[in-house]
């Protein structure tokens, strides 16, 4: 694979929801999935229908973990935007993801699973009721028995037990 023009690659990921739209129906179609990575293939690696089955599989793979790379990064600065949605961008000294707005088409499917997890954020961050604050009732709160004190009769035969056992091994 020769260098990749990365703005185009998003384009041509975006005009293919199959691979990358869980709401789609060809999602889920192995089918329809291989032919569009073929399309993109076609696209991106020069010579892609004159290779044999080995090299096609090579050029696919690395095709898909580009796109894995784009998308998983996209998922990181979304993440990351999250948790500094009250800092500004000079504040926090960082720069937005390069290509964070052409991916934005994502934000279709990644808003869901953020949606999901703010909402059960906000389930456990305000409860502080009664029964969170009350202390734990001895009956239900089990302390581990203390053992007795050992004579000095039981620890001298624990003594010679040890001794007689070191000397055993020491032969």
């Amino acid at each position: 694979m020769t260098t990749l023009d990365i703005h185009r690659f998003i384009t041509e990921i975006e005009n293919r929801p199959a691979i990358w739209d869980v709401r789609c129906n060809d999602y889920s179609s192995k089918i329809a999935k291989a032919k569009a990575w073929e399309e993109m293939c076609d696209i991106f690696v020069s010579g892609y229908r004159e290779m044999d089955s080995l090299g096609k599989n090579k050029a696919a793979t690395d095709i898909q973990r580009k796109w894995k790379s784009l998308r998983d990064s996209f998922r990181r600065e979304l993440a990351t935007t999250k948790r500094e949605k009250f800092r500004s961008a000079q504040e926090s000294g960082r720069k937005e993801y390069i290509y964070f707005k052409q991916l934005s088409f994502l934000l279709q499917i990644c808003k869901t699973r953020v949606d999901e997890n703010e909402g059960a954020e906000d389930l456990t961050e305000g409860r502080n009721t009664e029964e969170d604050l009350r202390p734990l009732n001895p009956s239900t709160h089990h302390l581990k028995r203390k053992k007795p004190p050992l004579s000095d009769e039981q620890v001298q035969v624990h003594q010679r037990v040890i001794h007689q056992t070191i000397s055993f091994l020491m032969i």
